[in-house]
């Protein structure tokens, strides 16, 4: 397959025309303790579906790639909301 980043999701997606963005929790756990961080945002421009199958938590895997094998991964800006 090469490189490709596989994402468990709740259910199936479809990337749009321009591509595919997630908004994912982001948590630390420090011993017993757990903070929360915010959200943080993954875009894939122009993804290919390489492969979806349930995965073992009961959502879909989804594995994506990209022609030149990059996302954009940052942090939620809550003044975009």
């Amino acid at each position: 397959m090469g490189h490709g980043l596989t994402i468990d999701l709740a259910t199936e997606v479809t990337p749009g025309e321009d591509g595919l963005g997630i908004s994912l929790p982001h948590t630390v756990q420090i011993d017993d303790q757990i903070i929360n961080l915010g959200r943080y945002e993954l875009w894939l421009a122009n993804p290919t579906l390489v492969d979806r199958r349930e995965s073992p938590e009961g959502g879909v895997a989804h594995t994506f790639t990209t022609a030149d094998r990059s996302f954009i991964w940052r942090r939620h800006d809550p003044t975009d909301d």
